[in-house]
């Protein structure tokens, strides 16, 4: 979940910030050079002061929802005659105005989600598709539905394995 939660945030503030604050972070400067620096262990609230310092936002929203919550944020869709609605279902119900990218007829399109919610209006017909580089940590129910198949299929084989050793 952390290199995903890293890949969110580095799509969210751009390479430039994102760079920015992995040095200081790591190297205590932006400007690491032999001899100029030490490495750093920082806490959590240390790493996100960074963030907000070098992006000059406040950015504790994203992660008290990646970092301080076990369940990932699900993006609800609803499309009508003449749009898409998207909105942000954040665990604990806090606030989650991450934008999302939506592909309409192979073009891409960046919907700002103010207060967690979105619209995009879309021409009759048009082929649509949530997230097309999947840059955004979210729930998935396919992903889900696999990680529960794989369960069963675990289970399963450890009772027949069980089995099988008992009746030797």
């Amino acid at each position: 979940k952390g290199s995903l939660i890293l890949h969110t945030l580095r799509h969210l503030i751009g390479d430039e910030d994102f760079f920015a604050v992995t040095r200081q972070a790591v190297y205590g400067t932006d400007k690491p050079a032999p001899g100029n620096f030490k490495p750093l262990y920082l806490s959590t609230p240390q790493y996100i002061d960074i963030v907000n310092r070098v992006t000059g936002q406040d950015y504790r929203w994203f992660f008290d929802v990646y970092l301080y919550q076990a369940a990932l944020p699900d993006l609800v869709t609803t499309r009508d005659a003449k749009g898409l609605d998207l909105r942000w279902k954040a665990p604990a119900g806090k606030p989650f105005p991450m934008p999302v990218q939506v592909r309409v007829n192979g073009q891409d399109k960046t919907v700002p989600m103010k207060d967690g919610q979105g619209r995009l209006e879309l021409p009759a017909g048009a082929v649509y598709v949530i997230d097309p580089h999947s840059k955004v940590l979210r729930a998935q129910p396919h992903i889900e539905e696999f990680q529960a198949f794989r369960k069963a299929e675990m289970e399963k084989k450890a009772k027949a394995a069980a089995a099988k050793s008992g009746k030797r």
